[in-house]
């Protein structure tokens, strides 16, 4: 479902809309939950002003500005366990760290993906102010 802005254009999606009321409240509607439990039916109401203002049009053709919201989901939380592989680079001359690799390989969504964090000059911190890198690789021929 689309939503419409004041003009009658399209502006957002009802999920959108859902998720930027959800998204802000996470914690607290994950709060209790086991991992690798149940899923928990949880609720968030929003009975407020929404800016731009955001319409959707009725049964009966008009344009109605929405107020108000309930949002309705399951909420659950699963764990896994990734390994995650950690390489360091030396300098064989001055044996000083060139760069840390931190890899680790995630399924999403059906799909792996190699996620390779790298940070120079590292040793065995990361200094304040260094720029790390994130590079993100599908395993999967994409």
């Amino acid at each position: 479902m689309v939503l419409l802005n004041s003009e009658g254009k399209p502006y957002t999606s009802i999920f959108n809309l859902a998720d930027s009321i959800v998204k802000p409240s996470i914690e607290g509607l994950c709060e209790g939950l086991e991992a690798n439990g149940k899923r928990v039916r949880r609720g968030i109401y929003c009975n407020a002003t929404f800016e731009p203002q955001v319409f959707v049009v009725g049964k009966d053709g008009l344009n109605h500005k929405i107020e108000k919201v309930l949002v309705e989901a399951d909420f659950y939380i699963e764990e896994k366990h990734i390994p995650i592989s950690l390489w360091r680079y030396r300098n064989t001359e001055t044996d000083g760290s060139i760069v840390e690799v931190a890899t680790a390989d995630i399924e999403i969504d059906g799909g792996k993906k190699r996620f390779e964090i790298l940070a120079p000059n590292a040793g065995d911190s990361v200094p304040g102010g260094s720029k790390i890198q994130l590079r993100i690789v599908s395993l999967n021929n994409e």
